[in-house]
């Protein structure tokens, strides 16, 4: 196939912890017609899992992506990364005194590789740094009881909600267009009504420990933790969008996001006019070790499920 993408906008997502193995499971190619530049915009997205255990595909899929971000030109390919170990595109980086760093994986401070690489536009869209900063050690350690890391102690609730109220404030001066403006407006009313279920607002002095300690017992931390971490995911999906559709200076669109990240992002283009036209059929293993990974969605049956890598150098034929 000949290429069909001469310039590209590149999103990668990212919540990685700095234990984990992550690889790539999930690729999506969408494409969109400009009726002004009487060409298709594309829109690739590959999606991430956080593998809790030593991978020789991770090593490889780093190799295959280098290879394939140093094919992208560098004066037309517009970079989006969601990245917890690199300053966001408004300046946010860590919290307090804290930082992550989860250099060594698939995609940990991929914002500063691209800047090295030369490229002219690299926006990290992350904000959840408080978050990682003091969850991570939790979901790194099943024993929760006595392993939380020395941020989560030390690091009020408050940083955590204020980090969700100024993305928020943020995501309501977006004009976007009428089907994207009321979508950003649902999202926004979900998180929330989850940042009420979760009775933030009663515990904002308090440390993050002290907090899951009252408010998760111990058969339960899992899951609480995991939705602490998680349920405002679609904020970035809000960031995603956004930086896709505000990017129509970019002649071509290649987007790479994180896990299930892409599958919102690909509903969504869909309403506003993207055609899918290549997308990986998503194999699952099941496991029966249920410590093999905290992010995995587990069964009623106590088995975890695992996607299966893939090989990135697909994406030859779209570049």
């Amino acid at each position: 196939m000949k290429r069909i993408i001469k310039s590209v906008t590149i999103l990668i997502g990212l919540l990685v912890f700095s234990k984990n193995q992550p690889f790539i499971y999930d690729i999506c190619v969408m494409r969109k017609w400009d009726s002004t530049t009487k060409k298709y915009s594309y829109v690739i997205g590959l999606g991430d899992f956080h593998c809790k255990r030593n991978n020789r595909v991770n090593y490889l899929q780093i190799k295959q992506l280098n290879g394939i971000i140093s094919a992208c030109p560098r004066d037309k390919t517009k970079i989006i990364v969601e990245d917890v170990s690199s300053p966001n595109y408004r300046g946010k980086y860590g919290c307090g005194r804290y930082f992550v760093n989860s250099r060594g994986g698939i995609l940990g401070g991929l914002t500063d590789v691209c800047k090295r690489k030369g490229f002219k536009s690299c926006q990290n869209i992350e904000y959840r740094f408080c978050r990682v900063v003091t969850l991570a050690p939790i979901l790194n350690s099943l024993r929760y009881s006595s392993m939380f890391g020395s941020s989560s102690p030390l690091i009020k609730m408050s940083y955590l909600q204020s980090e969700i109220i100024e993305q928020m404030r943020h995501i309501r001066t977006y004009n976007d267009g009428k089907l994207l403006n009321v979508w950003y407006k649902q999202c926004i009313n979900n998180v929330i009504k989850h940042m009420k279920l979760l009775n933030l607002d009663a515990h904002l002095y308090k440390n993050v420990k002290n907090y899951i300690d009252l408010q998760a017992t111990a058969t339960d931390r899992l899951r609480f933790v995991k939705k602490l971490l998680t349920f405002d995911s679609s904020l970035i999906d809000i960031e995603i969008v956004h930086a896709i559709v505000n990017a129509s200076s970019w002649p071509s669109k290649l987007v790479i996001a994180g896990g299930s990240h892409i599958k919102s992002m690909r509903n969504i283009l869909q309403k506003i006019g993207y055609e899918t036209i290549y997308k990986t059929n998503v194999k699952i293993n099941r496991e029966y070790s249920t410590k093999k990974g905290p992010g995995f969605n587990i069964s009623p049956g106590g088995f975890c499920y695992r996607p299966k890598p893939v090989d990135l150098t697909v994406l030859k034929r779209f570049l």
